[in-house]
């Protein structure tokens, strides 16, 4: 996978995110065309740039934390 390719993922994957419709691990990984494993370590690397975002067992999605 190209550079521009998971940038672009990323920011889809944070735009999904930040906006509420999110879900799980696996609905992303159909949105994203990748794995369940791969939203994971793309939630991970954008914490790791600053975003602070966590999973609500309740709500069964990722959040992203104030």
């Amino acid at each position: 996978m190209s550079f521009a390719e998971k940038h672009h993922k990323l920011n889809y994957l944070l735009e999904l995110i930040t906006k509420g419709k999110s879900g799980n691990a696996g609905f992303l990984a159909e949105k994203l065309n990748v794995s369940t494993r791969t939203v994971k370590n793309y939630i991970a690397c954008l914490n790791e740039m600053g975003h602070k975002i966590g999973y609500c067992p309740i709500c069964k999605k990722y959040l992203k934390k104030e």
